[in-house]
């Protein structure tokens, strides 16, 4: 795009530019001017009323105070560090109460980010900035539950003092695995033959649907468990799967002969 020479509509200075419906030489002429056109007038009641809603929407957590505080711009790892640890220490909470005042606050003219939008970099710096987080501690993972034959599996294996551990995560990934046995360094997986497809009874290309969601294809469940069982092999642990239909057929035998005891 050729460069255009123009005249600021503010200070009468010649400037360049590529945007022909650029106005201004500059953002301190552009706010002059706004300010100017503004100058002696005032405001609604009902814009004076919106303003002071936002005011205390948004003057309640201010910096520290605010539980999701977070300095988006560390780069430097001594002060992420001392960052996390402040952090930890304030202790602060973030539960169903203060997600709902959080959400509250942000609704109307108090969401700074109403018709914005944030750039590819700062999506990527956040994502980044997130998994640490995770990684750390920081951040917890979202809480999971364990079915009814799960806990069967469970009761089973205390009884043979494996000592399990229950929705069991590596810490730096979001995965729940069902089971892990520390003294065989042992991950047990108890796949449900309809929510896992059991191979044996799914054929592949077949189309199957799970409660509110679209129709998807088994090969996209296969594929889903798959990453999933290679990032426990990546990460050091064993791994091992208990299908639904096995254990309902042959129950403690099944288990027995999948852990070999």
């Amino acid at each position: 795009m050729p460069i255009i020479i123009k005249v600021c509509e503010f200070c009468s200075v010649l400037f360049n530019c590529h945007n022909p419906k650029r106005r201004f030489c500059g953002l301190k002429c552009s706010s002059k001017y706004s300010g100017s056109l503004k100058k002696g007038k005032k405001l609604s009641q009902k814009h004076r009323e919106r303003l002071s809603v936002s005011a205390k929407r948004r003057n309640k957590w201010v910096g520290k105070d605010n539980p999701n505080y977070q300095n988006k711009t560390l780069s430097r790892e001594d002060v992420y560090n001392r960052w996390k640890k402040s952090m930890k220490i304030r202790g602060q909470p973030w539960g169903e109460k203060e997600r709902k005042e959080h959400s509250e606050r942000m609704l109307g003219p108090t969401n700074g980010m109403r018709g914005k939008s944030h750039t590819d970099k700062y999506k990527r710096n956040m994502s980044e900035l997130k998994i640490q987080q995770y990684k750390d501690g920081i951040v917890k993972f979202r809480s999971s539950h364990s079915s009814k034959a799960e806990l069967e599996v469970g009761e089973l294996l205390n009884s043979w003092g494996l000592a399990p551990v229950p929705q069991f995560q590596i810490r730096g990934f979001t995965y729940f695995y069902d089971f892990y046995i520390p003294s065989l360094n042992l991950i047990l997986e108890f796949n449900g033959d309809y929510w896992h497809a059991n191979p044996n009874k799914y054929k592949s290309g077949t189309l199957i649907k799970f409660m509110n969601q679209d129709s998807v294809l088994v090969d996209e469940v296969w594929e889903r468990d798959s990453i999933k069982t290679k990032t426990a092999l990546d990460n050091g642990f064993k791994i091992v799967v208990l299908w639904e239909n096995e254990f309902m057929l042959n129950g403690e035998k099944a288990l027995r002969g999948l852990l070999k005891i």
